[in-house]
Parts: C-alpha cells; sequence; structure tokens
C-alpha cells in the first residue's frame, strides 16, 4: 500500500507474526525502495494496521491455517470431492467472531453451475472425529487382522502377474533375437525386430522395477497398539497418510443426520 518494495519476505507460519516493515529493500543510505506506486502514505497505513489489529480477536481462523484432516477423502454424491471452507459467523455482543468450519462440495462454483445437483455439506469437526474414531475401532477389531490378510493375498497375486508376464516377455525376446539373426544387418526388416527388440526389452525393465516395488521390505502392519502410541505425535499429513493408506474415500449423503448415519467409509482392500 504504500509502495514498498519486499525482500527476503519469510513463508507464512502458523502462530508466528511478521512485521512487512522488517522485510524491504532498501538503498545503501537505509531508504525504503518504493516499488510501485503508493496508494497511501506511512502514517495513514500505521493507522489501518491500528485499526485491524482492534478488531481482530487474536486467532487466526482462516482457511490456511486450519488442519482439514479429510481432504481429498470425503466426495458429494456428485462425485466431486469437498472442500474445506471457513465460514465466519456474525460477531457476538463482545464482538467475538465464531468462525464454522465445514466441508462442502464447491463443482458449481468450479465448473459452472448445475454441475452438481445434490451439494453437500458437514462440520468438519464432527466429521473429522468420526471417522478418527472409526479408525481406532477398525484398529482394534479382528477387521484389521482380515485387511492386512487381503492385502498381502493382493500382493502375492500381483507379483504372480509380474513373474507370468516376465515369462511371456522373455519368450517374446529370445523369439525376436533369433529373427534378427536370421536377417541382414540394416536391412530395412532387421531395423523393424530391432526396433521391436528395444521396446520389449523396455517393457521387461518395467516389470522388473514393479516387481521390486512389490517384494521390497514393507513395514510391519499398523497395530491398535502402535497407532494410540504414535497418533498424538503425528501430524495433520501425516495422520492424512495413515487414512489414506486404508481408505480409498468416504461418501457423504445429503441431510442433516448424525455422521454415521451420512458417512460411507470405502476401503482401498474393497472390504
Amino acid at each position: 500500500m504504500v509502495g514498498y518494495r519486499q525482500h527476503q519476505l519469510p513463508p507464512h507460519r502458523r502462530g508466528v507474526s511478521v512485521d512487512p516493515l522488517d522485510h524491504i529493500a532498501r538503498t545503501p543510505d537505509g531508504e525504503p525502495v518504493i516499488g510501485q506506486e503508493p496508494v497511501c502514505d506511512l502514517a495513514t497505513w500505521h493507522r489501518i494496521q491500528a485499526a485491524l489489529r482492534s478488531r481482530s480477536t487474536g486467532a487466526r481462523n482462516g482457511w490456511g491455517t486450519r488442519a482439514w484432516l479429510l481432504t481429498g477423502l470425503l466426495r458429494c454424491p456428485c462425485g466431486s470431492p469437498l472442500a474445506g471452507v471457513a465460514q465466519p459467523q456474525k460477531p457476538d455482543a463482545d464482538g467475538h467472531r465464531v468462525v464454522r468450519y465445514v466441508y462442502r462440495c464447491k463443482a458449481n462454483r468450479r465448473h459452472g453451475a448445475g454441475t452438481c445437483t445434490g451439494g453437500v455439506s458437514i462440520t468438519a469437526p464432527v466429521a473429522e472425529q468420526f471417522v478418527v474414531d472409526w479408525l481406532f475401532e477398525f484398529f482394534s477389531s479382528d477387521r484389521l487382522d482380515a485387511h492386512n490378510r487381503k492385502v498381502e493375498s493382493a500382493n502375492v497375486a500381483a507379483v504372480g502377474r509380474v513373474d507370468a508376464e516376465l515369462t511371456v516377455a522373455g519368450e517374446e525376446l529370445d523369439a525376436l533375437h533369433g529373427r534378427a539373426a536370421s536377417l541382414t544387418v540394416g536391412s530395412g526388416l532387421h531395423q523393424i525386430v530391432t526396433g521391436m527388440i528395444a521396446r520389449v526389452q523396455e517393457g521387461i525393465a518395467n516389470l522388473n522395477d514393479e516387481r521390486v516395488a512389490l517384494t521390497v521390505e514393507h513395514p510391519a502392519p499398523l497395530t491398535h497398539e502402535r497407532l494410540v502410541a504414535v497418533w498424538t505425535t503425528l501430524n495433520n499429513e501425516s495422520r492424512r497418510t495413515v487414512l489414506r493408506q486404508l481408505i480409498q474415500h468416504i461418501d457423504l449423503a445429503p441431510g442433516r443426520g448424525r455422521p454415521a448415519e451420512r458417512l460411507n467409509i470405502v476401503l482401498r482392500s474393497g472390504q
């Protein structure tokens, strides 16, 4: 607003206040560098900042400051992912402004009116607590053992599929090498066969990479005891990773019922 050019302004961190006047470019004489036409003078700017601080509750409640645990998991009936939205409410008699956090479908805003005809929303803390409670219950039940067995079985099947494809590709490669040996080097047909050999070799290399990824030693399955021990130490991104490893998506039904009535958790294993 005062036209100063910013210099090495640090990235925003939650709970850390940064004075922009401490991070402006200056001349060798220490004078601020004017990078654009000022909107107001410095004295007016200070008065504006003081007025804004007097209205603040002291808590940063914007979208970017909240940990949205279910981002990327919740889905609207229209198939679109739900987005976290902060909804400031009217201030109370003391001037305190409460913020309501919800997950809401934004398909109509992003892709045009009519994209979603059944847009839904749900209060964020309520939905998140339900999913966390479900997670702990899941890890303390027999369903976890069944899930781990199914994952292991799927992995064994995937390794078997890759091995079968490697066998077929190896036989094809041997046949192509035999065919190339009978052709005149440099001839048109030899070049075609040589190109086919290169493509098969590339496919074999990709299959070997896939097999390594499937057979590399994986961490021990997470148990209820380990989950209880580490959950409070995990940051939000790590908690989301735990949920995503287990949950394919969470379908949200329209209405205003309890989360147990509206949230359908679909596991990656298809259970």
